[in-house]
């Protein structure tokens, strides 16, 4: 009783909150207006995933001085990197992260967590991608304000790895376009992006368009906003169309370490014996999951990228826990519990290592540990279960184990999904 009354009480919150989004779904910005040319249209300097101020999500971080045609034209043919068509993403947190494609560029991390990059180019692999739209409040001097929403997005990388993502709003005159800039990367457990850097990610395409003919970048202006620590936006000055650019991109590895990780599933009973096979199992499974995605999108890139993620996510949600409980049974309680938690650490550290997360903020950390610890007890639990005779009281703890993990297991996916 106690349980249905909890579900609907629940139940209640939510639909509140969700009136409450729709009762201030037109509100306006009351300040914080910039004005990107003199006498033109303000811009309120920040996007939102709802037509409402309450929505607000990432700052504007670049100033295209040029309507949103020539904009993208110099960001898709002039600058070093190249970026492919995208609708968006679900942005949320704040990290650094490298850029994929690196290998012969100097990368490093400064004093704020923000990416630098010291190379002539960047070679990055391209794939197109999907996701959500964003809003921003622009108020012409001569006409209606309005809410609008972003007038094209492009993006580098892998919708389901590591990518850099622009939202470009163009103002009303076509005087101006405002770019959002940002690296994420896809959350196998929030099934959405989780942004890692927009400094970064400015940085970046101030170095990308310094040298190009008929640009001119001219600093950042407009103390106060733009990336947190940037200390403004990014204004760059289109002079003349530019010449096109060949763009680099090219994807290399994907398959061969696919390839490896299923071998090394397939010869784990002969070659690591059922501890070994428990971990390569486990870590390999959710391993496998991140490159099958960003190689499935890669080779089949006229596909949703969230068909595969649908297709992908049950594996996490129900093969992980699947395989320890399977895998598990056959190796001792406590070692069960150790060989889980330590190849899904190993798996997860390795994850971050793929997609560029550099150092996880602490509570990401302190979610994966909790879904190792889950997995770790559901195999202990299956081990005791399979050493217990029937009725036994090894066999009724094994039993209680494996109920009270798959319940620690749903709550460790639904914290994240639902943002609880």
């Amino acid at each position: 009783m106690r349980l249905g009354w909890a579900v609907v009480l629940v139940a209640a919150v939510a639909c509140l909150a969700v009136a409450s989004g729709a009762v201030g779904a037109a509100d306006a910005p009351t300040r914080a207006f910039i004005e990107p040319v003199d006498g033109e249209t303000r811009l309120w300097p920040y996007t939102s995933n709802r037509r409402s101020t309450a929505g607000k999500t990432l700052a504007i971080n670049v100033l295209i001085r040029g309507d949103t045609t020539r904009a993208r034209q110099v960001l898709t043919r002039e600058a070093a990197v190249d970026w492919e068509r995208a609708n968006g993403a679900q942005p949320s947190g704040d990290a650094s992260v490298p850029l994929p494609g690196t290998e012969d560029a100097e990368v490093e991390t400064g004093p704020q967590g923000d990416l630098q990059v010291d190379a002539p180019a960047v070679h990055l692999t391209w794939a197109g991608s999907h996701g959500a739209v964003r809003y921003t409040y622009v108020d012409p001097a001569r006409g209606r304000a309005r809410w609008a929403a972003q007038d094209f997005q492009l993006h580098a990388g892998t919708y389901l790895g590591t990518r850099q993502h622009v939202r470009a709003f163009g103002a009303p005159s076509g005087a101006w376009t405002a770019i959002q800039v940002h690296a994420e990367w896809w959350d196998w457990f929030r099934l959405r992006h989780t942004v890692t850097s927009t400094r970064g990610s400015q940085e970046l395409v101030e170095d990308d368009l310094t040298d190009e003919r008929g640009v001119r970048v001219r600093g950042r202006n407009f103390s106060g906003y733009g990336s947190r620590g940037a200390g403004g936006i990014t204004v760059v000055d289109l002079l003349a169309l530019a010449l096109p650019a060949v763009a680099l991109g090219v994807g290399r590895g994907i398959d061969s370490i696919s390839q490896r990780a299923r071998d090394l599933v397939r010869t784990g009973d002969d070659r690591f014996g059922d501890e070994g096979a428990l971990a390569v199992g486990v870590g390999g499974l959710y391993l496998g999951v991140r490159l099958a995605g960003m190689a499935l999108e890669t080779v089949l890139p006229w596909i949703h990228p969230k068909l595969f993620a649908a297709v992908l996510y049950p594996v996490v949600a129900l093969g992980v826990p699947a395989m320890a409980h399977r895998q598990g049974r056959a190796v001792g309680p406590f070692r069960a519990f150790g060989v889980t938690v330590a190849a899904l650490l190993v798996a997860f550290a390795a994850d971050f290592a793929v997609v560029g997360v550099g150092l996880p903020r602490p509570e990401l950390v302190q979610h994966r540990v909790g879904v190792a610890l889950a997995a770790g007890l559901l195999a202990t639990g299956a081990s005791a279960r399979a050493a217990g005779s029937p009725g036994s009281r090894r066999r009724r703890i094994g039993t209680a184990l494996v109920a009270v993990a798959a319940l620690a297991w749903l709550v460790a996916l639904a914290v994240p999904l639902f943002g609880l």
